[in-house]
């Protein structure tokens, strides 16, 4: 369990509960509090307003792609006191950055919209990794590399279509803090405006990465196509080349007992090279119009 203390707007290590604090505990350390022990039952990141204060829960999506459970992160604000609880040390990690940044916090409000910001401070530097991603895949697409790029797409695509439900959450969260600031008469929201304006950049710059997302899977939809063709147009010509010999062994596997060739005694010697001069010639004539 961690105490930070809000004095002069400014965030401190403390050891001693002071009229602005800030408590980082877990669920064990803090079991008083019903509403916060199962951390497990928060399935997305809300806010609740009750006349005692305001109640959140962070569904947080984990930056391990291969890792589908989030970081879950209770919170309750009261008027002198705000309470995480948290089983990891995410918390922990954000407030000791914005103590670390200087920044001056007139209020346990502004300290709580302040952490809202730090949460999506790194997102779009997070958002350029499945850009640059997605611009390998393309890439390799293009140079016909196409081992496993579907399961890759679908991969960021799922990632992407998480990261802005969590976005829209967000900005629920600040739309709701904007209205309840207001409804209790202080104009004071210039910096949820600023969090709601970055949300939304956020929101649509993980919606053209999304968007690049389906360009390239159309992309690497085309490449198997060609390829496809390719395969096909070759299986074509290998037939076709066959035909002659195909139609020789059938004409002449009938067998009948008035086929002059039957008796020929130089009929062997003659059909073995027109056959191979049909076929050399088809070969030479599907070459040059590129059939393979």
């Amino acid at each position: 369990m961690k105490n930070y203390a809000l004095s002069d707007g400014i965030i401190s290590l403390t050891q001693t509960s002071n009229i602005s604090s800030i408590l980082i505990s877990n669920t064990n350390e803090y079991q008083s509090i019903d509403k916060m022990v199962n951390l497990e039952k928060i399935n997305f990141t809300k806010l609740e307003i009750s006349e005692k204060g305001y109640y959140f829960a962070f569904a947080i999506p984990s930056r391990n792609d291969f890792v589908n459970r989030e970081i879950k992160v209770s919170c309750i604000f009261e008027d002198t006191k705000i309470i995480f609880i948290d089983e990891t040390n995410f918390i922990e990690q954000k407030v000791e950055k914005m103590m670390a940044s200087k920044k001056v916090y007139k209020s346990l409000f502004l300290f709580m919209v302040g952490f809202l910001v730090e949460l999506i401070s790194e997102e779009f530097e997070y958002l350029e990794t499945f850009e640059k991603r997605l611009a390998v895949i393309e890439e390799e697409a293009l140079n016909e590399v196409l081992e496993n790029a579907q399961k890759k797409i679908i991969s960021i695509r799922k990632k992407l279509i998480e990261i802005g439900d969590y976005y829209e959450q967000l900005e629920d969260i600040a739309l709701k803090l904007k209205d309840n600031n207001i409804a209790i008469k202080n104009p004071n929201t210039q910096h949820i405006d600023f969090f709601i304006e970055k949300l939304k950049r956020l929101n649509n710059h993980c919606d053209s990465i999304r968007e690049y997302g389906n360009q390239v899977r159309e992309l690497y939809q085309t490449q198997v196509d060609i390829r496809l063709n390719k395969v096909m147009k070759l299986l074509t010509a290998i037939t076709t080349i066959c035909l002659p010999l195909t139609i020789v062994s059938s004409w002449y596997g009938m067998n009948f007992i008035n086929m002059p060739e039957i008796k020929w005694e130089y009929g062997y010697f003659v059909v073995i090279p027109v056959t191979v001069i049909v076929i050399i010639v088809l070969f030479v004539i599907f070459k040059k119009n590129k059939y393979f």
